[in-house]
């Protein structure tokens, strides 16, 4: 009986930390407008003629807390093999992650959730156009 009460105070505790790290980052996340910095980003990259690169820095800056470029899970999908794939979207239908889709769910993401991920992330309005561009230039080329 002790050792199924140590057990079960061992799950809880864990539970309890793990959903005051994840208050705590979306509270980081909601008070720098969607924006975690990464140690060791480089603002040279934003100077480049390389969109890629450009786009490589704001996923860095922006987007890496919540969404994987190496097809691991996190909070949101994973971009790895995003551009050009099926999307499974909440309400039932599919969509091709195109510029048109990705671009839409960069500046209204609660306009098409996806499927299994929960509807939390901000709006990045903020970003002007070339931004967006560079964060789809980005993505692009994580096949």
């Amino acid at each position: 009986m002790t050792r199924l009460l140590g057990g079960v105070l061992l799950v809880l505790l864990v539970f309890i930390l793990g959903t005051c790290g994840m208050i705590v980052a979306t509270d980081i996340y909601f008070r720098t407008g969607g924006s975690i910095p990464i140690a060791g980003s480089d603002d040279s990259a934003m100077t480049s003629t390389d969109p890629v690169e450009r786009g490589a820095a704001i996923y860095s800056r922006r987007c890496a807390g919540c969404h994987s470029n190496d097809g691991s899970d996190k909070i949101g999908p994973t971009f790895k093999g995003l551009y050009g794939s099926e999307v499974p979207l909440e309400d039932g239908s599919t969509v091709i992650a195109d510029e048109a889709y990705l671009h839409e769910s960069i500046v209204d993401p609660s306009a098409q959730i996806v499927r299994g991920y929960p509807k939390a992330m901000p709006s990045f309005r903020n970003l002007d156009d070339r931004d967006v561009d560079d964060l789809i230039a980005y993505i692009r080329s994580l096949q």
